[in-house]
């Protein structure tokens, strides 16, 4: 097939794929309904202060005297309704004015109760998308004792009803669609097969319109041109590393539909903001020229907070404007970072076992398991970029043949890594140093390779001590004071939690983590990794040595109130466990094929399921 041809069959399907998964995504129901479980969507809501939480558990926003929708995405070509339920809320029970405004014309004039009540406002049909407009003015305003606020309403939820007719699917809809179509172009340019490609861009469109669908997504503007930016550059640069590779292409496309995919979900107006805002200040922090500052763990302790990610960030700090466009910076950083350092698991497989399938399906498990996107989500940007550094620098030592150029490599990828997170330089540097001294004194190995390996780690080492974390003595002082206070106790700064506690723990955060097919399938390919095992391959070594290290740090954690982020550091070798133990079951026979496709599905599905959860 060639490339004019490929171009035009992959631009089809992707067309096809799209209006099929829109119109099917649209028709789940007719009604868009906008809870305060979070704070209120500002491209949708306006006059809206923050979400609260009654003491029944009642969620709801109060508002401004003057509020309203700004549907500009919105399709008028069939008839509409906004439902509101909402009530006066005043303490001497008195009912103020509402006015009711619809593009501009006064709609109703009645006073509102004060228990809750529901309202229904009729948006006739009319051609064209031109932005509607549903205001509400209440007067008097309510003031309330110590609080400056001005109040209008206290609204529990308001929809957008379509009735019985499907969601006419809008333009920005539509819009927030184009990155599939420009991922079916990159793929026709880097030959991806069309077995591979067909099925991949289905699962795209099906899934993207299904994040767009949710909530108030259809009528908000989507980054649309970045999420197609920076989901191609990622899928490119991938496609280079992995060039040597057989399934490169594949792997390739892989990885760029899970950029897609992700920054879908994490620019969605639902999704919450996390610890992503802290970390917009602390990019404009170190913009402003401070690079020295610590944080608090949720136990209370102090650490140095390293700004590995804000400095390479901050290369692209003039694109943006405001705080919330930094979040968004911040997030698409890492999810690119991430993405392209998960390729490197399949060069690493392929130059240790030499099966494309196994690298395939390695890259593929790492971004269906469930704590890449918990991370991102939650917004720990600075451990998951720290981590996507370590793993290539991992990656890059199990080559195992040292140069001159290899060291440089390593070195910086170390120092980068180490200077990007705290936990990342402890936990790198051990695994490191220990597989160097693994590869140091076992006579069946290449030693020079671990003097090697131990040279480089102990100099990057040295650096990122003398470049950062020198500079914060009196922190480490006084958290392993606490350590030796706190170790073997339930302490308060640890929420209670005794050792015992924390091991009848990790059942449930492996699970959380990893889910139930995740783990079997990785347990099956770590036995089988085992026992296929190599002890003079240096990609061997650095694999156990890393292993046996991060049950070090489990117990580490369990016996002291100290979170390494251990589960975190091991998510790569639980993905290769699943490449490794899904190619071993389909090779033992047609049972083994069906149990490698129903564990492969159940990851898929279990991924997706969790990645919504963020979204409500």
């Amino acid at each position: 097939m060639t490339t004019v041809v490929r171009l035009a069959v992959f631009t089809g399907v992707a067309a096809i794929a799209i209006v099929c998964a829109v119109a099917a995504a649209s028709a789940r129901h007719g009604a868009t309904q906008i809870s305060f479980a979070g704070d209120p969507p500002g491209e949708v809501l306006t006059g809206f202060y923050g979400a609260e939480r009654a003491p029944d558990g009642l969620t709801y926003a109060w508002t401004r005297p003057a509020f309203g929708l700004a549907l500009d995405g919105l399709s008028r070509a069939v008839p509409t309704a906004v439902v509101i339920r909402y009530r006066a809320a005043r303490p001497e029970g008195s009912s103020p004015e509402v006015t009711i405004t619809v593009d501009g014309v006064v709609t109703r004039r009645e006073r509102l109760e004060a228990d809750f009540v529901e309202r229904r406002i009729e948006l006739p049909a009319r051609a064209g998308n031109t932005p509607s407009h549903v205001t509400f003015t209440i007067a008097p305003a309510y003031v309330p004792a110590g609080d400056p606020r001005q109040l209008g309403a206290l609204v529990d939820w308001i929809e957008v009803d379509r009735g019985d007719v499907s969601l006419w699917p809008s333009d920005r809809m539509w819009l927030a669609m184009l990155p599939v179509l420009a991922l079916a172009v990159f793929w026709a340019l880097v030959a991806v097969p069309a077995r591979v490609a067909g099925p991949l861009l289905g699962l795209c469109a099906a899934v993207g319109a299904w994040i767009v669908t949710l909530g108030v997504g259809p009528f908000v503007h989507w980054p649309t041109l970045a999420i197609a930016g920076v989901a191609i550059s990622s899928g490119a640069v991938t496609w280079v590393i992995t060039r040597r590779v057989p399934c490169s292409p594949t792997i390739a496309a892989i990885t760029s539909a899970a950029v897609c995919l992700k920054l879908l979900l994490l620019t969605h107006p639902a999704m919450p903001i996390g610890d992503a805002m802290f970390h917009a200040h602390r990019l404009q922090t170190v913009l402003a020229g401070n690079y020295y500052f610590t944080s608090i763990t949720p136990g209370d302790y102090q650490f140095p907070y390293a700004p590995g990610l804000y400095v390479l960030s901050g290369l692209f700090s003039w694109m943006t404007d405001t705080t919330a466009d930094k979040v968004v910076l911040l997030r698409m950083v890492t999810t690119a970072v991430e993405a392209i350092a998960a390729s490197w698991l399949a060069v690493w497989l392929w130059q240790w076992r030499g099966h494309a399938g196994m690298a395939v399906c390695a890259v593929t498990a790492y971004h269906l398991l469930p704590l890449s996107v918990n991370v991102l989500a939650v917004g720990n940007l600075t451990n998951l970029f720290a981590q996507a550094l370590a793993m290539v620098a991992i990656a890059v030592a199990a080559h195992g043949r040292w140069s001159a150029a290899r060291v440089v490599v390593v070195l910086l990828l170390t120092l980068a890594a180490s200077l990007s997170h705290t936990s990342t330089f402890v936990i790198l540097t051990t695994h490191l140093a220990a597989a160097s001294l693994w590869l140091s004194l076992n006579p069946t190995t290449d030693r020079r390779a671990g003097w090697w390996l131990g040279g480089t780690v102990t100099v990057a080492a040295l650096l990122a001590v003398g470049l950062y974390y020198g500079h914060f003595i009196d922190v480490y002082q006084m958290a392993m004071t606490r350590v030796g206070d706190e170790t073997g106790r339930a302490a308060a700064s640890a929420g209670f939690r005794t050792p015992m506690t924390r091991l009848l723990d990790v059942p449930r955060l492996l699970e959380l983590y990893y889910a139930v097919p995740g783990l079997l399938l990785g347990g099956f390919g770590l036995i089988e990794l085992w026992r296929a095992r190599t002890a003079s391959h240096a990609a061997w070594v650095i694999a156990a040595s890393g292993t046996f290290v991060l049950a070090g740090f489990l117990v580490l954690g369990i016996v002291t109130p100290l979170d390494f982020r251990h589960y975190l550091a091991a998510l790569p070798l639980v993905a290769m466990g699943i490449g490794c133990g899904a190619v071993a079951l389909w090779q033992t026979g047609l049972f083994g094929r069906v149990a490698a496709g129903v564990a492969g599905a159940w990851l898929t599905l279990v991924g997706l399921q969790r990645a919504a959860t963020f979204l409500g």
